[in-house]
């Protein structure tokens, strides 16, 4: 989004304050040709992109621009993958989600099994039923899937 600070109705930031209220979360790049310190540091401190003060040049804008479509792609792809990987966490049974929560938390097998009164060889099954659901190759990855989905998704062990 490209808003002037100064427009009939309502004013850039006013804008920029809609849309968050909104929840609307798009790059936005603020211009204006009375670029005042305490209306520059509100847009950027509102997540703006940039500020622009007239005259500008329309190269260094049209940059900006691309990044601003950059990020914005960038973070459509990690919202989808974090939504992805909520789906396939909410698959989990709850006995599943209890051995993900050990496995999360570092613990061995043999302590997992003991912790929920299960079986060692019942607790590797059910590691390898989460990695398949989660699409793990590694406890490693499983743990890195699990930690950028846990931002979003705060309660996805429990």
């Amino acid at each position: 989004i490209v808003s002037d600070v100064r427009m009939p109705g309502l004013s850039g930031l006013e804008l920029q304050d809609e849309l968050h209220r909104q929840g609307v979360n798009l790059p936005m790049i603020i211009i204006s040709a009375y670029a005042e310190v305490p209306a520059v540091v509100r847009a950027m401190r509102g997540g703006a992109l940039d500020f622009f003060q007239k005259p500008f040049s329309s190269v260094d804008l049209i940059e900006r621009i691309q990044d601003g479509l950059r990020i914005n792609r960038e973070r459509a792809e990690l919202m989808a993958r974090n939504r992805q990987i909520g789906e396939r966490i909410a698959l989990l049974t709850p006995r599943e989600k209890d051995v993900l929560q050990g496995i999360f938390e570092g613990k061995l097998t043999k302590v997992i099994a003991d912790e929920l009164g299960i079986g060692v060889r019942t607790a590797e099954t059910y590691r390898q039923v989460i990695m398949q659901k989660l699409q793990a190759g590694s406890i490693a990855e499983l743990v890195r899937i699990v930690m950028e989905a846990m931002p979003r998704h705060r309660s996805l062990l429990q």
